[in-house]
């Protein structure tokens, strides 16, 4: 097992991401003049370099990070009053405005260039589309789509009956 230091940074990670294994970020926050912000770090193959990130205060849990490539990457996180999406094309940060349904800290690319928002929020170009889940009661948890298809996987927690005992069960969007 290798080890990639990152003690000398002031992060405290949050979320990890790789496209490769010169592509790796590492996601989180970090104390800023007494706030607690939105901080990123990538890892180049040889060191690990600080991202420059909007200082956005965070109330609540620190970012996700999902790294495409090293010009495809976002950062998702809730706070008390908002859901908040950045998106890196390797030069600049873009503020991603979000529909209702989105899960910012579960973000999975399709294979089609668009982006999976958690379970129901589909995020195509400038446009958000909503998958409608199967009706059952219970919880739902994280999608990840199966590489080479446009299926996608989704692990829920189903109430079956009048029990409260969760079912494990795996639901399987094909597009």
């Amino acid at each position: 097992m290798a080890v990639l230091p990152l003690q000398q940074h002031q992060l405290i990670p949050q979320g990890i991401s790789a496209s490769g294994p010169d592509n790796v970020w590492v996601s989180g926050s970090a104390y800023r003049s007494s706030k607690e912000v939105v901080a990123a770090y990538r890892w180049n193959g040889r060191a690990w370099h600080p991202v420059s990130v909007p200082h956005t205060v965070i109330d609540n849990a620190g970012p996700e990070v999902t790294a495409v490539s090293s010009s495809n990457v976002w950062l998702g996180w809730y706070d008390n009053t908002s859901t908040h999406v950045l998106h890196w094309n390797g030069h600049h940060w873009r503020t991603v405005t979000v529909s209702y349904y989105t899960n910012p800290t579960d973000i999975v690319p399709d294979g089609e260039g668009g982006y999976w928002f958690g379970a129901q929020a589909i995020l195509t170009g400038s446009t958000w589309t909503t998958e409608e889940l199967p009706g059952f009661t219970g919880d739902y948890g994280d999608v990840t789509r199966i590489p080479g298809t446009t299926s996608f996987l989704l692990d829920a927690g189903v109430e079956t009956g009048s029990s409260s005992i969760q079912k494990p069960t795996i639901f399987r969007f094909d597009l």
